[in-house]
C-alpha cells in the first residue's frame, strides 16, 4: 500500500484537477448521449479525492468536511460564476455519494492491502 504521504500528495492532486474539470468548459464528446453519464462522473470524481483523502490519513470527519467544501466551492461556483458551467443539486448529490461510498471503501482496501502485504509478493 502507498505511505500516507504519497497519499496526501494524490489527494492534493486530485482536488486540483478536480477544481480545474469543474470550471473548464463541458467538452463536446462525440459518440452517443448517455443519460446522467456526468452524474456518474461526479460520483468517481469525488469518489477518488476522498479515497485519496481517507487513505491519506485524514479522519472521517475531515474528509467529509473536506468534500462538502468541495461540493459548495464547485457548485456555487458554478452557478455564480460565468464559466458557461451551472450549479446543479443532482450534480452535489453525485458528489455526496462519491464520498459516502469512498468513506465505506476505505477500510476495506486498507484491511485488503495489510492482508496483501502480509502474504508477500506472488509467486
Amino acid at each position: 500500500m502507498l505511505s500516507r504521504g504519497v497519499w496526501r500528495a494524490l489527494a492534493w492532486l486530485g482536488t486540483a484537477i478536480l477544481l480545474v474539470l469543474c470550471y473548464a468548459p463541458t467538452p463536446e464528446v462525440p459518440g452517443p448521449d448517455v443519460p446522467h453519464a456526468d452524474k456518474l462522473a461526479h460520483v468517481a470524481a469525488f469518489f477518488a479525492v476522498a479515497l485519496a483523502w481517507r487513505l491519506s490519513g485524514l479522519s472521517v470527519r475531515g474528509t467529509l468536511l473536506v468534500g462538502i467544501l468541495l461540493i459548495l466551492v464547485t457548485e456555487i461556483g458554478q452557478a455564480l460564476l460565468p464559466t458557461g458551467r451551472q450549479g446543479d443539486v443532482m450534480d452535489a448529490l453525485g458528489d455526496l455519494a462519491g464520498i459516502l461510498a469512498a468513506l465505506l471503501a476505505a477500510p476495506r482496501l486498507r484491511a485488503w492491502a495489510v492482508r496483501r502485504a502480509a502474504e508477500g509478493p506472488a509467486a
